[in-house]
């Protein structure tokens, strides 16, 4: 039988003050509830389906059973910090591309994309197309950034001189003929989940919105996030709410509650009350498949990556503080603030693969990337 239990978030080693403790509630089983759901825009449509039983109080939980992860080692030589490397995880083989940026696959994962060479100010170079299979390589020509717009059709962001707005085109694979194109990698706004429902918004007072595959509004609430949960599901974490004072530093604690939606009745499934301490905005790293939700209480005050498992409705503790991106098709928990660098088998638990910089993934998990990438800020402000 499980029992009810706080949780307390880890503080920083540095004597920094530890995240202001809070509890959450047993998992059970879903089953529709009286509660009414959380306020969304009028202006909307009515949803066919009433999501029940959502709230955002932070409540207790049965306390999460150990499943130590132990470090993970390397799974190839060092890199570099200035070549374009490719990692063949299933053959346990590396190529060194020469000096570049991180690699970019294709949708069918055959080929790759990098800019050789880049020089700044621009990080302008020689855009190359790499056939993995069969190691042949060609020049798309001078570009600064080089991905996939599909399988035949690579895309190039191309800036000339200093000053030079830059301009961008699309290379035909199989022609080589370039024609000009929208500078915008495109395709945000909405997810297409694997039984064909449609999902939009979440965060920033926007409410999150399903559709079927008529366009019709199934569901409507409020969330910071939603994303697809397998097959006639959805994960979502409820807009965060501050809690407890703040600090001298001026940081405060801000919690989200965990739950499982059931697609067909909108009943919910309450797993947990995740909580972060910041100066600005929750950093809740959050995955999930059909088996398993996992996310980091307190990522950027040293807590704990707990593993929910939706199954036996057990929670467990990986005793690191990891940031959970996905899970692979085979149900390894992808894992990276900044790309996914790890791989691991949360079942053992194990790490399978580790990676240096910020790597890039083919679809199918099989082949990585790791190069030069552009500076940016890191997770926690």
């Amino acid at each position: 039988m499980l029992l009810a239990a706080t949780i307390w978030a880890c503080g920083d080693d540095d004597g920094q003050p530890p995240a202001t403790p809070t509890v959450v509630q047993p998992a059970t089983k879903p089953t529709a509830s009286a509660t009414p759901p959380l306020s969304a825009p009028s202006a909307l449509d009515p949803p066919l389906v009433e999501v029940t039983g959502l709230f955002t109080d932070p409540r207790p939980s049965s306390p999460a059973i150990a499943r130590p992860l132990a470090s993970g080692t390397p799974s190839f030589s060092p890199w570099d910090g200035t070549s374009t490397m490719l990692y063949d995880i299933g053959a346990g083989t590396e190529t060194n591309l020469g000096p570049g940026s991180v690699g970019r696959f294709s949708p069918d994962g055959s080929k790759l994309v990098w800019i050789a060479n880049p020089q700044p100010p621009h990080a302008s170079g020689e855009a190359m197309l790499l056939d993995i299979a069969t190691g042949e390589r060609r020049s798309l020509g001078e570009a600064n950034l080089t991905f996939f717009d599909d399988d035949e059709h690579a895309y190039l962001s191309i800036i000339e001189a200093e000053g030079d707005g830059g301009h961008c085109e699309q290379v035909n694979l199989t022609t080589g003929e370039s024609t000009p194109r929208t500078c915008s990698p495109g395709g945000h706004g909405a997810t297409t989940t694997a039984d064909g429902y449609t999902l939009y918004g979440g965060g920033k007072g926007a409410p999150v919105l399903l559709k079927d595959g008529d366009g019709q509004l199934l569901l409507r609430f409020d969330a910071d996030r939603a994303m697809p949960a397998g097959p006639g599901a959805l994960l979502i974490a409820t807009v965060p709410v501050e809690v407890g004072q703040r600090d001298a530093e001026g940081r405060f604690t801000l919690v989200s509650n965990l739950f499982l939606v059931d697609i067909a009745t909108g009943a919910t499934t309450f797993i947990a009350t995740a909580n972060a301490t910041t100066t600005e905005f929750m950093q809740l790293p959050l995955a999930v498949n059909e088996r398993y939700v996992a996310w980091t209480d307190n990522y950027c005050g040293g807590g704990t990556t707990y593993l929910f498992d939706r199954q036996s409705y057990v929670m467990y503790d990986l005793g690191q503080t990891l940031w959970p991106r996905g899970f692979t098709p085979d149900g390894l928990l992808a894992e990276g603030a900044s790309g996914v660098r790890s791989l691991i088998d949360v079942e053992a638990p194990a790490y399978r693969v580790v990676l240096d910089g910020e790597p890039q993934w083919s679809p199918d998990w099989r082949y990585a990337s790791v190069g030069r990438v552009g500076g940016h800020g890191g997770v926690c402000i």
